[in-house]
């Protein structure tokens, strides 16, 4: 199965906030220098987030994000299910298909989409990170390794 850039982005922002103590504030500048991506990709991967409100966001100067304390009991299956809601494994709409209407691919194919998504059910975001901690200086330095 695949994921979206997005999607993997925005699992990399929620694995490193559930590291952080809830006190600790993540800023968009650091934390795109070090997942590697543009400030603006992560601004719309963040705006997302909390308008799922799996973080909580904070504007102006001194402004970041933080963890919704819920969001850390979500799994990873719950996570992906929202972030990709046409996670179709096969388009049997787009051009001609001599199969169309008995076909049996399309059934294997949902049936290996929904065990990839149980197999993620099992671990939540907290379980994932469990004894790991991001190093964070001032918010300025971020290091996190997946």
């Amino acid at each position: 199965m695949h994921i979206t850039k997005f999607t993997d982005y925005a699992l990399r922002v929620l694995l490193t906030l559930v590291t952080l103590s809830s006190e600790e504030q993540l800023q968009v500048k650091p934390l795109a220098k070090s997942l590697g991506i543009s400030e603006n990709h992560l601004i719309k991967i963040v705006h997302q987030l909390g308008k799922l409100g799996w973080i909580i966001t904070y504007r102006g100067r001194g402004g970041g994000f933080v963890l919704a304390e819920f969001a850390k009991q979500l799994t990873v299956g719950d996570i992906v299910r929202q972030l990709e809601p046409n996670m179709q494994p096969l388009d049997c709409q787009s051009g001609y298909c001599p199969l169309l209407g008995n076909c049996t691919l399309a059934l294997l194919m949902h049936d290996a989409k929904q065990s990839f998504l149980s197999t993620l059910d099992h671990m939540k975001l907290v379980d994932l990170v469990a004894n790991q901690r991001v190093k964070t200086e001032a918010n300025t330095d971020l290091f996190y390794e997946i």
